[in-house]
């Protein structure tokens, strides 16, 4: 530092320095750049501090008045711009299946525009990092995916190419699950691949939701009894059903004839999906996000359970628009693990129980 400047109260380094720039001040003071930003640092005299702040204050209040108009729309976007657009903590769950990017053609695009794998891994890792970001404390992310392939056409699977990236993006993980789908091509030297696989993350800092009901099956013996322990010749099972296992294979997979199918989608997942996972892993009211909206599954799962949607995608708006035109909340919420003959085991359980009602006149607060 030159002697000039070790002259000068500090004070009067700053004084100047809230005028002018780093290299004004340097000259003014005969003294190098850096020996002007440790001044500044050692009194926390950043003058751009205070703007960064109110320009970070400024974007947190545009982007939650934008998330409040986007509400219950998908819109066309690409996938990255719509989430950086997203602001922190503003959705329960994240309920999506990526492009797999094995040249799928999507609403008649044709399909030979795959990344390459490095690439394809890197905007993945952008995804899953926003994801994280956008879901509040407890949060669930549920991503539906199967295989891909890198460079050389060799086939990896998506569970094992995410896991690490989600980990990283400092979510927890909950579940894998497996989605059975029996009908595809047959391969002629492996076996054939009949099942997808769900991912389920969370994003520490709450409990994570989870309501088991929507998700139990029947009962296969409903009758079953304790033999031994304090509860012998008690019923083991519950009334609402077995609790849900990892193997989804209550959903069934869509085919070409199906009333649900979107033609112009080569990879559409049933509504069925998204809805169970909804069900299972958020509250009503709660903001459900698809930034892969596609044909409007998720979508139409998050109206017909009484949730918010938000999510984007670059095809497919106007088959979304006429799926949803007609969709309604549901006016009853069904238990799918109750059953004729769980009723019944549980009915013949059932025992008369007389309480005396307390008179009227006492104090029962």
């Amino acid at each position: 530092m030159s002697a000039q400047l070790q002259s000068e109260p500090d004070t009067a380094v700053l004084s100047f320095f809230q005028n002018h720039t780093y290299a004004e001040t340097a000259e003014q003071f005969a003294c190098s750049v850096g020996s002007v930003w440790r001044i500044v640092q050692a009194a926390d005299a950043f003058k751009t501090r205070e703007r960064r702040a109110e320009r970070a204050e400024e974007r947190k209040r545009r982007t939650l008045a934008q998330f409040k108009e986007l509400l219950d729309q998908t819109v066309t976007s690409d996938v990255i711009a719509f989430l950086r657009d997203l602001p922190d903590e503003a959705v329960h769950i994240a309920v999506t299946s990526p492009p797999f990017n094995v040249g799928k053609a999507y609403d008649g695009i044709p399909g030979d525009r795959t990344m390459r794998a490095l690439y394809y891994e890197g905007w993945l890792t952008c995804i899953v990092s926003e994801l994280a970001r956008i879901l509040k404390p407890g949060g669930t992310a549920f991503l539906e995916i199967g295989t891909t392939k890198d460079d050389d056409e060799r086939r990896i699977p998506l569970d094992v190419l995410l896991f690490p990236i989600m980990r990283r993006a400092n979510l927890d993980y909950a579940s894998r699950i497996v989605w059975p789908t029996p009908h595809g091509l047959t391969p002629r030297r492996r076996v054939a691949e009949r099942y997808e696989t769900a991912l389920i993350f969370s994003k520490p800092g709450a409990s994570q939701t989870f309501n088991p009901a929507p998700g139990r099956l029947p009962q296969k013996y409903p009758g079953k009894r304790a033999f031994h322990g304090p509860r012998i010749g008690e019923l083991t099972g519950h009334p609402q059903g077995s609790h849900p296992s990892d193997v989804w294979d209550d959903v069934r997979h869509l085919r070409h004839n199906d009333g649900e199918k979107v033609e112009s989608h080569p990879a559409q997942f049933p509504i069925a999906i998204a809805r169970k996972a909804i069900l299972m892993y958020s509250m009503p009211g709660d903001v459900v996000l698809d930034p892969f909206s596609g044909s409007g599954s998720t979508q139409i799962a998050a109206l017909q359970t009484g949730r918010h949607f938000i999510g984007a995608d670059l095809f497919y708006e106007e088959v979304r628009r006429d799926r949803l035109a007609s969709i309604e909340p549901d006016r009853v919420s069904l238990l799918p693990g109750v059953s004729e003959d769980n009723m019944a085991v549980w009915q013949a359980e059932a025992r008369r129980r007389e309480i005396p009602a307390l008179p009227f006149t006492e104090n029962v607060a």
